[in-house]
């Protein structure tokens, strides 16, 4: 029973895995991700395809060849490396919603001022730092 539910695990972390990697990719570019093999199928094949082949596949080889052989302990470890890896990347998503928040914060406030030429700043005084008249 537990080798199941290690197997299950591990298959559904992958899986989720899988896809962000896919849509990092997609909206990023191949740049943001640190797998060069990935990185270099996605040059070929797309990023589907290359996070199938490195990412998915070879997961489903271990559970399978876990299960076939009876070794719990080995799917044990390699469901928690999965769900430290799980872990980090809920702490990347968090990090990139908050990137995507100032961006947008910078979008909408490079939209509210108003675009000045050089020219204008110079002769506008409300530009220029303040004076000392009293003396």
């Amino acid at each position: 029973m537990l080798i199941k539910i290690f197997a299950a695990a591990i298959f559904g972390l992958t899986v989720f895995d899988t896809y962000l990697t896919r849509r990092r990719i997609k909206d990023y570019g191949i740049e943001v991700e640190i797998n060069p093999g990935i990185r270099y199928l996605s040059t070929l094949f797309g990023s589907e395809i290359s996070t199938l082949l490195l990412l998915l596949i070879p997961s489903l080889l271990w559970i399978y060849l876990g299960i076939q052989f009876n070794l719990v302990g080995f799917l044990g470890f390699l469901a928690g490396f999965k769900l430290r890896f799980f872990y980090n990347q809920l702490e990347s998503l968090a990090f990139e919603k908050e990137a995507k928040a100032i961006q947008k914060l910078i979008n909408l406030r490079s939209r509210a001022l108003p675009s000045q030429s050089k020219s204008e700043q110079d002769s506008d005084p409300s530009q220029t730092g303040p004076t000392n008249s009293e003396e």
